[in-house]
């Protein structure tokens, strides 16, 4: 959590800002009670709303929108929306989430110190690349997606 936090002040959300949180997108149910999570998570956090969206939204999912669409849904009620990535790394995601028209959009959080410091510790524990799964990786401060 400490990783979005800090992405979304680096990119220069101001408190009062409504947040949209951006994953990859997904057809799997787990991980969309993950990514609700962590968007009740992180709105606890930066005490502001928190809307999920997906990069690349899928049919499976019909009730996640497009960045693109939350953010211009929460323009209507918000004078400034940010856009907190959800991602590990740059880009076709992220360059959808550059362009869903936001005020500001925090960058991916694989290089994150609170990111390499969890894959680490995990690594240091025996866990195998990959071995790891979703919930381990979130619970550090990490997203997946």
């Amino acid at each position: 959590m400490r990783a979005l936090a800090d992405r979304l002040a680096q990119a220069g959300r101001r408190p009062g800002d409504a947040v949209v949180l951006a994953a990859a997108g997904s057809s799997d149910p787990s991980s969309h009670a993950d990514v609700e999570t962590v968007a009740r998570d992180l709105a606890a956090r930066v005490d502001a709303p928190v809307e999920v969206a997906f990069a690349a939204p899928t049919a499976a999912a019909p009730h996640y929108r497009s960045v693109e669409a939350v953010v211009t849904a929460m323009r209507r009620r918000h004078d400034r929306v940010a856009v907190a990535s959800h991602l590990l790394a740059p880009g076709l995601f992220q360059s959808r989430l550059d362009a869903a028209g936001a005020d500001v959009v925090a960058r991916p959080l694989g290089l994150h110190p609170s990111v390499l410091d969890r894959v680490c510790r995990l690594a240091s524990l025996g866990h195998a690349p990959g071995a790891f799964d979703d919930a381990e990786v979130s619970a550090g401060g990490a997203a997946t997606g």
